[in-house]
């Protein structure tokens, strides 16, 4: 999957959410969201690319509340656990996208 799970031993997932959070948060005044694929054409491109392990989180009004300190504490690192997260350097998490790469390093090994 990547560089990273093999040389370190390490379990590669994607956690990915659905449906499009823009879906569920829709606004009146907002123009619908057009996706460029589905799911299940995502997880075939998963799939396609030897990923092995996903994750789809649901994502309802009252996931869209979680802080982005929750998120990482209760969804990744409580109820899957991991030793490293590689997320895109414009990657937003959490409640009003309040969460980064940053955020996600609290908990780092020493």
């Amino acid at each position: 999957m990547n560089d990273y799970s093999p040389r370190e031993g390490l379990r590669g997932l994607i956690v990915t959410i659905h449906p499009h959070p823009q879906i569920i948060l829709q606004k009146p005044e907002k123009r619908p969201v057009y996706l460029l694929t589905t799911i299940e054409e995502r997880l075939k491109l998963f799939e396609k690319f030897a990923v092995t392990d996903t994750l789809i989180v649901p994502f309802t009004y009252e996931f869209s509340q979680t802080s982005p300190e929750d998120f990482v504490t209760h969804y990744l690192y409580e109820k899957i656990g991991f030793s490293k997260i590689l997320i895109g350097y414009d990657h937003m998490f959490g409640k009003d996208r309040g969460g980064d790469w940053k955020s996600s390093r609290i908990y780092q090994n020493p």
